[in-house]
């Protein structure tokens, strides 16, 4: 069975849409992964609640301020309220652009270590193999179990992605006339379109080779712990090497503000590349880069599927 991405997210579509396979309804039992979580706010969601109360406290006191004393009072104490809640926000606002944007291949990867090596604890995994299941069937069915939980905050991603894909192709457009300049305005526009796509296929592999670190790392592990370390610091360079491939591009085109560097660090390298880059390398890069990505994540499950059997203490 021939892994791509494509062929993957399909298999995991399916199987979200009809959880009927009995890997599937087995592995069911397990709760979500954020259950620690719901214990942590449990125990610590009231410090939240209770700077809420205060914000509200200070906003009123505010208010009252301002009808029993004069106008400056009243602006000192608004001024630094208003200054507080939009440094709250602004910062609430960057830190969700972040996961969203750039770590969320942690969250999948950490989430996929644990297909195969919490099976190997229990010591389950080698009678699995053993079931008249297609090994590729069983690595997919795992894996959708194991990310069924990640569905649905996945979809709010889907949204998120889909903007800046937008914001990607005004970029892109925004070079037409330059690129017009050195070929013709046909190839101009074709350049764009391939910009968008390959921005959107860039992160559907994204995807695929988060889950792909998860599975070897799960693959290479005796505990759960240990697969999770790996398939973080596996994401993680999975990462900084989009973030280090987009600041090489910057590196090389003058950019007007930060704003505009942030904007085209949250885009990737492609609108970079589309800044950057003289028409011939731009086309080649655009086609080029899925394509080698596509290679080593066939590559990659290829792999995992070879050693499935070799897998000790399962």
């Amino acid at each position: 069975m021939a892994l791509g991405t494509f062929s993957l997210l399909i298999a995991l579509r399916q199987h979200w849409k009809r959880p009927i396979h009995p890997v599937y309804t087995a592995e069911s039992r397990y709760g979500a992964p954020w259950r620690g979580a719901d214990r942590l706010w449990a125990r610590h969601g009231g410090l939240f609640t209770n700077v809420i109360l205060i914000a509200l406290g200070i906003a009123l006191f505010s208010t009252v301020a301002r009808i029993l004393t004069d106008q400056a009072v009243f602006w000192l104490l608004s001024n630094l309220m208003l200054q507080a809640i939009v440094l709250l926000i602004g910062s609430l606002l960057a830190l969700v652009l972040i996961v969203l944007i750039w770590l969320w291949p942690l969250a999948v990867a950490v989430a996929s270590s644990s297909t195969i090596v919490r099976d190997r604890e229990q010591r389950t995994w080698a009678a699995l193999l053993t079931t008249p299941i297609a090994w590729g069937d069983l690595l997919t069915v795992k894996l959708a179990s194991t990310l069924r939980w990640f569905n649905r905050p996945l979809q709010l991603l889907f949204w998120v992605q889909s903007v800046f894909l937008t914001v990607g192709i005004i970029i892109a457009a925004g070079q037409l006339e330059r690129l017009a300049g050195i070929g013709s305005p046909l190839l101009a526009v074709l350049v764009t379109a391939l910009a968008g796509a390959q921005f959107a296929v860039g992160r559907v592999q994204d995807y695929a080779m988060a889950c792909l670190i998860g599975l070897t790392a799960s693959l290479n592990s005796e505990a759960r712990q240990t697969a999770a370390i790996y398939a973080l610091f596996g994401s993680i360079g999975l990462v900084l090497g989009r973030i280090a491939l987009t600041a090489a591009l910057l590196l090389t085109y003058p950019v007007p503000s930060p704003q505009a560097a942030l904007l085209l660090l949250a885009t990737g390298p492609t609108t970079t590349l589309i800044l950057t880059s003289s028409l011939p390398l731009i086309i080649v890069l655009l086609i080029g880069m899925p394509l080698v990505r596509e290679i080593i994540i066939r590559a990659g499950y290829r792999w995992v599927l070879a050693h499935l059997g070799m897998v000790i203490g399962g």
